[in-house]
C-alpha cells in the first residue's frame, strides 16, 4: 500500500511541475520506465532515489508519503514547462556528472524556460 501512495505523490509531484516523465527520469539518471513502475506503486525507489526526487521537486522528503492533488493544469503551475530540447542540452552539457549536480541544474532549466 505505501509503494502505491509513494507512487501516486511522485506522479502528482511531477504533474504539478508540468513535466514528463522522460524529463524526470532524465534529470535523475534513471530510466522512464522505472518512473513509470514507481508511479504505479509497482516498485519501491531505494532512499538514494527518494532523496533525489525530493530535491529535485525542492520538498522534504517526508512529504512525499503524503498523496497531495496537483493545484493546476501540469503546464500552468511554476511557469512554462521545460522542453525536450532544454532537457536534452543539459544533460550534454553535464555528462555524466552526479545526479545531485543534475538535479541543482534543474533550478536553471526551469528559469529559463521559454513559453
Amino acid at each position: 500500500m505505501i509503494d502505491v501512495l509513494v507512487g501516486r505523490s511522485l506522479r502528482n509531484l511531477r504533474l504539478k511541475r508540468g513535466l514528463s516523465t522522460r524529463q524526470v527520469a532524465y534529470l535523475l539518471c534513471i530510466d522512464p520506465v522505472e518512473l513509470t513502475e514507481f508511479e504505479a506503486g509497482r516498485a519501491r525507489p531505494s532512499a538514494v532515489q527518494l532523496h533525489e526526487f525530493a530535491l529535485l521537486f525542492g520538498i522534504p522528503i517526508e512529504r512525499i508519503f503524503m498523496n497531495e492533488m496537483p493545484e493546476a493544469s501540469p503546464s500552468g503551475v511554476g511557469g512554462p514547462a521545460p522542453r525536450d530540447d532544454q532537457v536534452q542540452e543539459i544533460a550534454r552539457d553535464y555528462g555524466q556528472r552526479d545526479p545531485i549536480e543534475r538535479i541543482l541544474t534543474f533550478g536553471i532549466l526551469t528559469a529559463t524556460a521559454e513559453p
